[in-house]
């Protein structure tokens, strides 16, 4: 039920979307057109609040049942996104795959949004000339894989660790 409730609602928000477009481009001036634009720029981030919220939420059984080596795609492809900002700032991103990492069921999507964050913000963090290393490991207590992001870059302040 809860897909065909985010299919309507997602059919909506396009049926808006494409309406303000099509108002959008009849407009003569440019200040009708930025409001116009605004609210496509809202809706499609509404939109993507609730793809995001119903990937994060679906149930176990729909998570896609992935080895090792499916893993170690989703975070090949990961790096492959990101590789150019690292280059740009000069600084090196490393991966490191053990070996014994179980197979498991995994949303995609969202995991793919956590890896990119997490680099993403080790990133900011590290400044040109320095590393950021991302490891995966298979965990014994609880039995599973554990994913590790590493930097050098200057840490979280200790007055604003809890």
């Amino acid at each position: 039920m809860r897909a065909e409730r985010l299919a309507h609602d997602l059919g909506n928000y396009l049926t808006a979307i494409s309406g303000l477009a099509q108002v959008g481009r009849l407009m003569k001036a440019a200040e009708a057109k930025d409001s116009y634009l605004t609210r496509i720029e809202a809706a499609v981030q509404d939109m993507s609040g609730m793809l995001r919220e119903a990937l994060a939420n679906r149930p176990a059984d729909l998570r896609e049942a992935t080895d090792r080596w499916a893993l170690k795609q989703l975070i090949d492809e990961v790096v492959g996104l990101l590789a150019p900002r690292f280059e740009a700032k000069d600084v090196q991103l490393r991966t490191r795959f053990l070996e014994g990492i179980p197979s498991c069921r995994l949303a995609r999507i969202p995991l793919k949004q956590v890896l990119v964050n997490l680099l993403d913000n080790a990133l900011h963090a590290t400044t040109a000339g320095g590393k950021v290393k991302l490891k995966v490991l298979p965990c014994n207590h609880p039995p599973g894989t554990r994913i590790w992001v590493q930097d050098t870059g200057v840490g979280i302040a200790k007055h604003l660790l809890g």
